[in-house]
């Protein structure tokens, strides 16, 4: 549940948005979570997703880099178990998770430790 390519949703639903997990856990033991959302200008169009690529999405979509945080695995897990985290019924694809994962790394508005947590990813090693 805490790999990347997991989705879920908030609990409460209350602002739309589907999440979903980028990096595998830190030696920190932490994952980077980031979130799709509606482009709205000013918008960073890093990773630009269309309906099709994920069951979610239903309009020309864009990853929410400004908002990719990393959250504590036992944090992450305890909200699953409490249904604050709702998983999504369908993960992200390789080929989107990898294209969100580069998106990371090279927009301007993704903050370093969550660039850092999604490189070591990619690298196959712990950050």
């Amino acid at each position: 549940m805490n790999q990347p390519g997991f989705a879920f949703l908030m609990g409460d639903a209350v602002d739309g948005h589907l999440y979903f997990v980028i990096s595998t856990p830190t030696l920190f033991a932490q994952v980077a979570v980031a979130n799709f959302t509606t482009p709205r200008d000013p918008c960073d169009w890093t990773c630009v997703v269309e309906r099709g690529e994920h069951p979610w999405i239903r309009h020309k979509t864009t990853v929410a880099y400004n908002r990719a945080r990393l959250v504590d695995v036992d944090e992450f897990e305890r909200r699953v178990r409490e249904g604050i985290y709702l998983p999504y019924r369908e993960g992200l694809s390789g080929a989107l998770l990898k294209r969100i994962q580069d998106g990371a790394i090279t927009s301007v508005h993704t903050i370093a430790k969550v660039k850092d947590a999604v490189r070591s990813t990619l690298q196959g090693e712990p950050d």
